[in-house]
């Protein structure tokens, strides 16, 4: 899917059944262990908000109803790679690659991001490393998923505020759990709906929906939202290529 970077642009799952502390995907200890992989081309490095190295969630997986973010994967104004969790507990870190690493060339890319639990953790440009913490057994491990009293929730494109604003296709997206793997492809689709699918998480629903955002933060940090149709801000990507075909004139001959 095919993003043009417009403010509040993203894919946000709509029914949240199945995502409260004792249902949602999470991680747990011991064994825990998350990981995030997102394949994408990127048109354009994301708009400055405010300096050069904010985050610009590309996934994000939070809390429903004035929580926190609790998983992101993204990129910054300066071509900065980051991503980072925060658990239940408050515990948390960040990774973050060099700035420049992250350019606007178009060409297919995959981005990944690891944690588990013995503190360790590698964020990868191409299957390169280009950021990583080693074991620390003074970094208590946190669960990584939503706390008592809040909901679970998966967005793309943007994260818990809305504050995301990047051209890029992102094609595929993946985030795994203990537990098991959620997937998210974006290729040969229509409508508004972005299918989550799962083989071992089979209670909720992970279907987004996509939209303009609002993030009930006042004031909104892009400022108003735009009542224009969602479908503009953004486009299905195509593996096959259709050419039109235009219908030559028919030409009879005479049969003696």
């Amino acid at each position: 899917m095919r993003s043009y970077g417009d403010p509040y642009f993203a894919a946000v799952q709509g029914e949240l059944a199945y995502m409260d502390r004792g249902n949602a995907p999470r991680s747990v200890s011991p064994g825990g262990q998350v990981s995030v992989q997102i394949d994408l081309t990127i048109e354009s490095l994301p708009v400055k908000l405010a300096t050069d190295d904010e985050t610009h969630a590309l996934f994000s997986y939070h809390e429903y109803g004035g929580g926190v973010e609790r998983l992101w994967l993204g990129l910054s104004p300066s071509g900065r790679l980051i991503g980072g969790w925060q658990g239940i507990t408050g515990n948390a870190y960040e990774l973050s690659s060099g700035s420049g690493l992250v350019l606007p060339d178009g060409r297919l890319h995959r981005i990944d991001f690891t944690t588990v639990e013995d503190g360790s953790g590698l964020l990868q440009w191409d299957g390169s490393a280009a950021a990583e913490a080693a074991a620390d057994a003074s970094r208590t491990w946190d669960e990584i998923g939503p706390s008592v009293g809040y909901l679970g929730r998966f967005s793309i494109f943007n994260g818990l505020e809305s504050l995301s604003r990047c051209a890029c296709t992102i094609r595929r997206a993946q985030v795994g759990f203990d537990e098991g793997v959620i997937e998210w492809a974006m290729e040969e689709r229509t409508g508004v709906t972005l299918a989550g699918e799962s083989e071992q998480f089979t209670n909720a629903d992970f279907d987004l929906t996509i939209q303009r955002y609002n993030p009930l933060i006042y004031p909104l940090a892009w400022g108003a939202l735009s009542d224009d149709d969602v479908q503009a801000a953004f486009r299905w990507y195509r593996k096959t290529i259709y050419t039109r075909q235009t219908r030559t004139k028919t030409k009879y001959s005479r049969v003696a």
